[in-house]
């Protein structure tokens, strides 16, 4: 579903944080990166309409996706359809960049993220959005998209149960922002239906914004381009 939006962007005041927040359990504090360096980069990234989304690199052989005919009803945002290409996270310390990340039509997407340090190899992760977007178009031809998700991801072996964001132009860069809910190890064999089916009672904030305030930190990606995959390439 499609809502128009007056060119504009705000946060919501007054907005009840506890219908949203849900305390971590054995949270990835890799992943919360400082509060003073997010607030820049949210600042530089949201100007202008609030533009950033934050992406966690996903992959790994868990079974993530449940069952079929459900994830078919979540649609993957068409902007991020095939292969997008990492250029900047806030986790560049961590991870040699560009890398793919690749997302299929029934919402599932998957990447594999060289480590700074080759003796580390690669991080594969992969991940599910587990509800109907929410997309807003608006005036200058910006965009967004919020969803709840979930990823897993190895070696780390953590399943995180997340509010993605997706945010664009019409053309150029297209952020990606991940908002941690849980981190649950030691279940990246399980369903993610199974593991972070407790977390979808609670409603995503509306924007990056309001995400920020109720939840905190994100892990971001910055895409500067997606396209038609290579055959065989995404999960279908």
């Amino acid at each position: 579903m499609m809502e128009q939006v007056p060119g504009t962007c705000s946060v919501v005041a007054g907005a009840n944080t506890s219908d949203y927040y849900v305390p971590l359990n054995g949270q990835d504090v890799e992943r919360r990166p400082s509060k003073v360096h997010l607030a820049v980069a949210l600042s530089l990234l949201l100007a202008g309409c609030g533009l950033l989304v934050l992406h966690l690199p996903l992959t790994g052989e868990a079974r993530v996706h449940g069952d079929a005919d459900t994830l078919a009803a979540f649609a993957t945002p068409t902007p991020v359809l095939g292969e997008c290409s990492a250029i900047w996270t806030n986790h560049w310390y961590k991870y040699t960049m560009p890398y793919a990340v690749h997302w299929s039509k029934n919402g599932l997407f998957n990447w594999t993220a060289p480590f700074k340090d080759p003796s580390k190899g690669f991080e594969r992760g992969r991940g599910t959005i587990m509800g109907t977007p929410t997309i807003r178009s608006y005036a200058d031809g910006s965009w967004t998209a919020a969803y709840h998700a979930a990823t897993t991801f190895l070696p780390d072996g953590n399943t995180t149960c997340t509010c993605e964001y997706l945010t664009g132009k019409s053309s150029g860069e297209i952020v990606y922002t991940d908002y941690l809910r849980a981190n649950i190890q030691g279940r990246v064999a399980d369903s993610v239906w199974d593991v972070c089916g407790p977390y979808l009672s609670k409603p995503c904030p509306a924007d990056n914004a309001s995400a920020f305030v109720a939840i905190g930190t994100p892990f971001v990606e910055v895409y500067s381009s997606c396209k038609d995959p290579l055959p065989g390439s995404v999960l279908l």
